[in-house]
């Protein structure tokens, strides 16, 4: 009778394991919640051949957009828990989707998604359009508060750059009105038209018109300043360091996946994006590569974001039902 219930168990359990010793044995499928060319789009495709290559099965990028990443949440958490399908999210998609967007939402992604890894960790940079007076952070200051809710700033309604703008706003005691826009694909003409004055992007995005004078930088996200950008001070420099945020981008699994395809996948990125011929190739793209130690430690470091994310909202009384 103890070996038939030994036998038994050997059957119950047997499959996944062998299963997880085999993974993968067809294509992967990574969600991106934006379109082509935005940064969790070329983190991706970046990434994407390398680990092909190491795991001997096609990465097949599929964008899918919608609700500042809410489609490609969904999708993902309702996706079989067996590690072919996995979301490339970022600080909107993860961090601040689940708290602003919740009523919208089928799933909750704090429960029915599990990190894998950190990914890039993006800075950001606070612009204007060349013809705006002002020149440096403080005369922007200035401007802003001379002309009480006459200044607009663009943004993606909920996104990280929005929120990180009424983190601004808060912090210097700004009155500006928000003009929703796209993307840095829509944010920009925004600027050039003259129908906002200023904006926060990422700057892979503009570095372009930043370089050839049509756009002017304020201030940038992070700990340190942009090497593109070596006279640009960060927002810490200037003294609203709570206000700036960086736009970090991971890759997530469906909740239930196997601790042992999750901590392969993890590794199997770690040692992509820790190659030098990796980094050096997001580095041309200003898309500089991070990893997580361990996918426990992503979780910890989302949790802590989705709680800076709610803070921010509750402050603002910011609600988008």
């Amino acid at each position: 009778m103890t070996r038939f219930i030994g036998m038994l168990c050997f059957l119950i359990v047997s499959p996944g394991g062998i299963a997880a010793e085999q993974y993968p044995v067809r294509p992967l499928r990574f969600i991106v919640p934006f379109p082509p060319g935005g940064a969790n789009d070329t983190v991706a495709r970046l990434a994407g051949p390398k680990i092909t290559e190491r795991l001997g099965q096609q990465v097949v990028v599929d964008n899918r957009l919608g609700g500042s990443g809410a489609v490609a949440l969904d999708i993902t958490a309702r996706a079989a828990p067996d590690g072919y399908t996995l979301l490339v999210g970022n600080n909107t998609s993860n961090g601040i989707v689940p708290v602003l967007f919740a009523a919208r939402m089928r799933s909750d992604p704090r429960k029915e998604l599990s990190g894998i890894t950190l990914m890039a960790e993006i800075q950001h940079v606070l612009i204007a359009a060349a013809k705006l007076p002002p020149n440096t952070f403080q005369e922007l200051i200035d401007y802003v508060r001379a002309r009480p809710g006459a200044v607009h700033y663009s943004a993606p309604l909920g996104g990280h750059p929005h929120l990180d703008m009424l983190a601004l706003a808060g912090a210097a005691r700004l009155n500006m009105v928000h003009v929703p826009s796209k993307g840095a694909g829509e944010t920009v003409p925004l600027l050039m038209r003259g129908e906002s004055q200023v904006s926060n992007t990422n700057i892979a995005s503009v570095i372009g018109l930043l370089r050839s004078g049509q756009l002017k930088a304020y201030a940038v996200t992070g700990a340190q300043r942009i090497a593109e950008l070596p006279d640009v001070p960060t927002f810490t420099e200037v003294g609203v360091g709570e206000a700036g945020s960086i736009n970090w981008v991971g890759l997530f699994a469906p909740a239930r996946t196997p601790r042992a395809i999750v901590e392969r996948l993890h590794a199997v990125i770690v040692e992509t994006l820790s190659q030098s011929e990796t980094k050096e190739s997001a580095a041309k793209r200003l898309v500089p590569l991070a990893v997580s130690v361990s996918p426990a430690a992503f979780d910890k470091f989302v949790l802590a974001e989705i709680r800076r994310w709610e803070k921010v909202v509750k402050d603002n009384n910011l609600r988008i039902d």
